[in-house]
């Protein structure tokens, strides 16, 4: 029997001939497998699962809901969809909503968010009185 790898539960033993190791050793790559190791030492145990977290910059790469990546229409039309849902009653309330829309894909800067909330005013999806005080359309 050989030891070839480590699951989050254990150690995965199988058992084969030495042909059929051979083998296997030409298809996998040595960081893939841990059967080229000698078997007198033991790798570490596997760490506990750190907590998922991702780093700003690696999702804005990956995510299409970044500001940048998006037209003037697109943004309005992104941020209408979840206002309509999220409903904050003041002005304040509001633009901290948006932020935290744009949070994990790099944010979206204070004239951005004054653009956006004119022009849902402008397509009369919201709004906003003098005391910043936030009123919807009816669907």
């Amino acid at each position: 029997m050989n030891k070839i790898g480590f699951t989050s539960s254990g150690t995965v033993i199988v058992e084969m001939s030495v042909a059929q190791f051979d083998a296997l050793m030409q298809i996998h790559t040595p960081q893939q497998t841990l059967a080229a190791q000698p078997a007198t030492s033991r790798p570490p145990p596997p760490a506990a699962p750190a907590a998922k977290t991702e780093s700003p910059a690696g999702v804005t790469a990956a995510v299409k809901d970044s500001v940048s990546c998006m037209t003037p229409a697109q943004l309005v039309d992104y941020v209408a969809k979840r206002i309509g849902k999220l409903k904050p009653k003041k002005k304040d309330a509001l633009i901290h909503s948006i932020e935290t829309m744009f949070r994990l894909t790099g944010g979206i800067d204070a004239p951005a968010i004054e653009r956006v909330i004119a022009s849902l005013q402008k397509a009369r999806v919201l709004a906003v009185d003098s005391a910043g005080k936030v009123t919807y359309r009816e669907p």
